[in-house]
């Protein structure tokens, strides 16, 4: 039974001392040797609450880099929200938007790894920034924090049992990982199969005239994606010409819809613009696409999000209801022969991002309605039914998510009684 005392932050067991983080400690700030032949770290190299190390480009070089020794640990300053924390086993260089914290004797490095890691303590830490686009925590306020802890047999004995259990629920969560990627790879090959090929295995094939798409269904049709659908980008935010007060403007796979004001736009004629600005207005059902890094995503437009004028990057598609279905184009856009065309225009072109010219250089395939509404149907069983076991992977992979940080809080504040066996 663990005997418990009130603290500042909570319970901690009676035989824990206290003491403010600085003592325990040293905030390191050496600078590096930038002619050193050493790994590079920023702050997109380390999982958020995980500590583990990402995306490390051995090339890279640091202006102002500040040096890390194997046994400190690193401390994302900047939005901390994120839980950048890294017990480093190798000397390296670092951001400084890394604190390096080395412990001065009192504190076993793994320890303080997990106890940096808390939600407890990142939550004291990110109440502490200023600032909504930038928030950044500071040593003047970390230091000065209160810090319980026991002996560091006992420090020892934590982290081992953390270092068990953690690595379990990370494993049971990739398992889970993997298994959304073969969904989502499962979702993918249906709808591009459907929107390529039909759902008749048995249909007679004709060849579409184009080298690169192959043969089609007979009563198919293969032609430029203009023709079978409208197409608009969003005007640029930054174009004053299009700026009226109280519009509200949408971003893709954004809820909000923060206004735009007329500021410093005094000059032109507001009914002009006014005019101008309806052009872009959003109607329930209208189809939006991402024209940059979400390529593949695809959103429909609500009745609450109505009205809104879509940001620049994102393009609204309408069918031609002559030749397409909304359905059926709300698939084709995502299915991999669309994006196999948006990445051949990228490389070819070297674009940030692609737009309504880019999209009339595009192909499409256009069955006969009456296809295409089975098609829609179909897709929408089987990916219904892909999506409800993703979505159950979702929220298994958040709830073991939630039990590790809730395991760790527990665990380096002594409210979790570590068995014997991790004894150190």
């Amino acid at each position: 039974m663990i005997t418990l005392k009130k603290k500042h932050q909570g319970n901690v067991p009676k035989n824990w001392d206290t003491r403010r983080l600085k003592f325990l400690v040293s905030d390191v700030r050496d600078a590096a040797d930038q002619n050193a032949n050493q790994r590079y770290l920023a702050l997109e190299n380390i999982e958020s609450w995980t500590g583990k190390l990402i995306n490390i480009d051995e090339s890279m070089e640091l202006d102002a880099a500040k040096e890390f020794r194997k046994g400190d640990v690193l401390f994302g300053k900047l939005r901390p929200y994120l839980a950048k924390v890294y017990k480093a086993d190798y000397d390296g260089a670092c951001v400084g938007e890394l604190l390096v914290l080395r412990p001065k004797g009192e504190i076993e490095p793994e320890y303080l790894f997990y106890r940096l890691l808390s939600s407890d303590f990142i939550s004291i830490v990110d109440n502490s920034t200023m600032g909504a686009k930038m928030p950044r925590a500071e040593w003047s306020f970390i230091g000065n924090l209160r810090f319980d802890y026991p002996k560091k047999d006992d420090q020892l004995s934590i982290a081992s049992y953390l270092d068990e259990k953690c690595a379990l629920i990370d494993r049971i969560i990739e398992g889970k990982k993997k298994q959304i990627e073969i969904l989502e790879e499962q979702r993918a090959a249906i709808i591009n199969r459907a929107v390529t090929r039909g759902l008749d295995g048995n249909v007679e094939m004709k060849e579409s005239g184009v080298e690169w798409i192959g043969e089609i269904p007979k009563e198919w049709q293969v032609m430029g994606l203009k023709y079978g659908i409208y197409l608009q980008e969003g005007p640029g935010i930054m174009a004053v010409d299009f700026r009226e007060s109280g519009t509200p403007l949408l971003r893709i796979g954004n809820l909000t819809t923060p206004y735009v004001t007329l500021d410093g736009c005094n000059y032109l004629d507001r009914n002009m613009v006014s005019q101008m600005w309806s052009q872009f207005s959003l109607n329930h059902g209208d189809l939006l696409i991402s024209a940059s890094a979400t390529t593949g995503v695809v959103s429909e437009v609500n009745e609450n999000s109505a009205g809104s004028i879509p940001y620049t990057g994102i393009i609204r598609i309408v069918p031609k209801n002559e030749v397409a279905l909304k359905g059926y184009i709300k698939y084709f856009v995502i299915s991999q022969f669309y994006l196999d065309q948006v990445e051949q225009l990228k490389s070819g072109s070297a674009m940030q991002h692609y737009g309504p010219t880019h999209m009339k250089k595009m192909m499409g395939l256009f069955p006969p309605l009456k296809v295409q509404q089975e098609i829609i149907s179909h897709l929408e069983k089987e990916t219904s039914a892909i999506d409800s076991l993703a979505n159950i992977l979702d929220r298994s992979i958040f709830l073991f998510s939630e039990y590790k940080t809730s395991l760790i809080s527990h665990a380096v504040t002594g409210r979790v009684k570590i068995p014997t066996h991790y004894d150190a």
